[in-house]
């Protein structure tokens, strides 16, 4: 039984309240040219619902937020659809392989992410790992140092660096296999 003043009613409250914006903004995901997207667990619940964010920046851009029971594939075929062709900002889940390969997206994974799981490898007890991780480490540290200074270089000289630093990160992302 469910009590008023317990606030238990209030979610399904705002999500009735809702439901008329949350249905007018929908179509426009599938049609953004970028969309930054995550999720996070809620290990909490018995059922683990999972918070979906979807965010596509700019001056119309718009954010949307999903409540699933799912983890996969699925959540972004409903609505991003078969059909997108945009760039999808992710972190490196392999719920994101299914639907990468079989649409005509584009991936740009998080740095965050990345970097985040560089450091921690790097402070593993595990001599192969740690190293992965310091290595994987170095160029990125040197990429960012390249964009620190692009704007003191002339043009030529900044691509150049530029594309030396891009190609090491993803020369020991490759030998480390944290590509998915």
């Amino acid at each position: 039984m469910q009590h008023r003043h317990t606030g238990e009613h209030r979610p399904k409250n705002a999500s009735a309240a809702l439901a008329p914006a949350y249905e007018q903004g929908r179509p426009a995901l599938p049609r953004q040219s970028r969309i930054n997207v995550d999720e996070t667990g809620h290990p909490e619940f018995v059922r683990s619902p999972w918070a979906w964010g979807f965010h596509a920046p700019g001056p119309h851009g718009l954010t949307w937020y999903r409540i699933d029971a799912v983890c996969n594939s699925e959540v972004l075929f409903e609505f991003l659809g078969e059909a997108f062709y945009g760039v999808v900002h992710c972190d490196c889940r392999r719920t994101r392989s299914k639907f990468l390969g079989e649409t005509l997206a584009v991936v740009q994974f998080f740095w965050t992410h990345l970097i985040r799981d560089a450091k921690y490898r790097a402070t593993l007890s595990e001599p192969v790992t740690q190293r992965w991780g310091e290595r994987l480490l170095a160029p990125i540290k040197q990429l960012f140092c390249s964009w620190c200074q692009r704007e003191r270089m002339l043009a030529e000289n900044w691509q150049c660096v530029a594309d030396r630093a891009r190609r090491a990160v993803l020369e020991a992302a490759r030998r480390s296999g944290a590509t998915p």
